[in-house]
């Protein structure tokens, strides 16, 4: 029976903004693993940008490097996604049987989900069946297809099969529970820094309460810096970033300068999650991705959070045979493998699996195979003589299809160079609908405007400035300005919106200095929504213009507009 059932393992294949990264390992004694294969592709710039699939070919040439040059034979690959893209959520439902759950959780879903429910794959899974007649804990991951499909494409285009898409955060809790273990009760933030965008995932024991994928933080910042300050090179500026090469130690105040910007924005989610959540502390941070090692990082991050912070070693319990990999390799790779190494334990029929179908766990083949092994001596006559007569019919299949390969040949060349011209235009096909809903962005925002100067006497110029910042899915509900000070009530569609609107605002010439006074998390008609109150200082650029007679005085509260 076990030769029967034995699975193959998979190929955690990591694709970031700056890198392909490929982990193998099979399972050792007990509960450990043993590494078999690593490696690292990078990628040119811009071939992926803010999660996006821009130069597909390189993509595709990368992963095919990486597979021939470390040898890698396995053919099955777990990858995962993350960004504005993928949506995470914790959702209550009333207790129900799987069967039930599994019809209506579509339905369910799209009060949850800011896109259209067609145009995603759904996954869940249950956190807490409740008890009979209460409410069950769901988590529901959501991405949109056309992502899912870029990736799955540039996969399958390099000759790999894509069988599980996680998400990256859910990678990273896997590897750290593998070399860490699970502490009860203890609040654990595990911090990605890519190229590009950084991963924030804060679980307590096993389960994950809280996660974040911020856009506008990621390894490329230190580089655009001093590319910038020094007038290198990019690949220069690489070598300076990671402490390699003449002259590293000059740009220490160049990399401080970016980690206080980086530790702003962690900071801002650590604080939201304190706010929001009933837990007001944080135990550990693990940091990890290809920017951890950036000299004076991790000890920022320790001095800012009061927190013990470390470099994440996802090979910490991995065993591996020193012939084949070099300890200092290890070392060096392991903080930028951690999401590949989480994804390289994965089994399609657990955890999130984000392309929409499942491998069957092959009970059914087992149970076939046994029957045939265990059966009597007619039984296995008669099994001969099924096979004879499938042979002759196989055989007559076999001739009709020869003779027809000449046409089939034809065929199959046609569709592969429909599938090249598919990936060419794929790129551009993105990039269209990215400008065309950014246009229609603008415009909207252009009418709101209109609108308020319309019925707005008093300061417009202000009113102006608070609108212009607003996110997507943020209502302004009241405002009162005394003198400089000016008092900011709203709703938002999730806590990740207010968090955002306060960076904006923040980055805004018009203000400084933004406090968030209180965050409520309310429900109306079981659709959930966040209450929330913001206090600012107006710091004008410029001298405002006169107040018009009759406009209305300072500290008059007005409603404002929502887009």
């Amino acid at each position: 029976m076990g030769f029967f059932s034995k699975k193959k393992n998979l190929v955690g294949l990591d694709i970031g903004s700056g890198s392909v990264k490929a982990v193998e390992m099979k399972p050792g004694k007990g509960d450990t693993w043993q590494l078999t294969n690593v490696g690292v592709e990078l990628l040119p710039q811009e071939a992926i940008v803010d999660g996006q699939i821009m130069d597909s070919t390189s993509v595709i040439d990368a992963i095919q490097r990486l597979f021939s040059e470390n040898r890698i034979k396995t053919q099955d690959v777990a990858t995962a996604i993350s960004g504005s893209s993928v949506i995470v959520k914790k959702i209550q439902l009333p207790s129900m049987s799987d069967q039930e759950l599994a019809e209506s959780i579509h339905w369910e879903a799209e009060q949850y989900i800011p896109f259209d429910i067609q145009e995603v794959n759904l996954d869940y899974r249950v956190l807490d069946p409740g008890a009979p007649g209460g409410n069950m804990d769901i988590l529901l991951v959501a991405a949109k297809k056309d992502k899912i499909n870029d990736y799955q494409s540039v996969i399958t285009q390099a000759g790999r099969n894509p069988v599980v898409m996680d998400v990256d955060s859910f990678a990273l809790q896997h590897a750290y529970e593998m070399n860490y273990g699970v502490e009860p009760g203890r609040i654990v933030a595990m911090v990605n820094i890519g190229a590009s965008q950084a991963n924030i995932n804060i679980v307590r024991g096993d389960t994950s309460i809280f996660t974040r994928d911020i856009t506008t933080v990621g390894g490329n910042q230190f580089t655009d810096a001093i590319q910038k300050e020094l007038s290198v090179g990019f690949d220069q500026a690489e070598n300076l970033k990671q402490g390699h090469g003449e002259g590293a130690e000059s740009v220490a105040g160049i990399l401080q300068s970016v980690s206080e910007s980086v530790l702003l924005e962690v900071q801002k989610t650590f604080d939201f999650f304190k706010a929001t959540t009933s837990e007001d502390r944080i135990d550990r941070v693990v940091l990890s991705g290809g920017s951890a090692r950036i000299p004076g990082l991790a000890d920022a991050m320790s001095e800012r959070f009061d927190s013990r912070v470390e470099i994440f070693n996802p090979f910490q319990t991995v065993t591996y045979n020193p012939k084949d990999f070099e300890a200092e390799f290890l070392e060096e790779v392991g903080p930028a493998c951690a999401i590949g190494v989480g994804l390289a334990m994965r089994k399609p029929e657990e955890g999130i699996n984000l392309l929409g179908t499942s491998e069957s766990s092959g009970a059914g083949a087992v149970m076939m195979d046994a029957a045939m092994v265990s059966g009597d001596a007619s039984e296995r006559k008669g099994v001969l003589a099924g096979i004879l007569i499938m042979g002759l019919v196989v055989g007559l299949i076999a001739f009709q299809w020869f003779s027809a390969s000449s046409a089939i040949g034809n065929l199959d060349q046609k569709l592969n160079e429909l599938r090249q011209e598919q990936a060419r235009l794929a790129p551009i096909i993105v990039q269209v609908e990215e400008y065309q809903a950014k246009l229609a962005e603008l415009e909207e925002k252009e009418r709101l405007i209109e609108r308020l100067k319309s019925v707005r006497e008093g300061p417009v110029r202000m009113l102006d400035a608070l609108s212009g910042e607003l996110p997507d899915f943020v209502w302004l509900t009241e405002l009162n300005q005394r003198g400089p000070t000016v008092t900011i009530d709203g709703m938002a569609a999730s806590l990740v919106s207010v968090a955002d609107y306060i960076r904006k605002l923040e980055d805004s010439d018009w203000f400084q200095g933004v406090e968030l006074i209180n965050a409520e998390v309310n429900a109306r008609e079981e659709q959930e929504f966040t209450q929330f109150q913001l206090r600012t200082q107006i710091v004008s650029p410029s001298a405002p213009p006169a107040t018009p007679p009759g406009a209305a005085a300072p500290g008059t509260a007005a409603p404002a507009g929502a887009r």
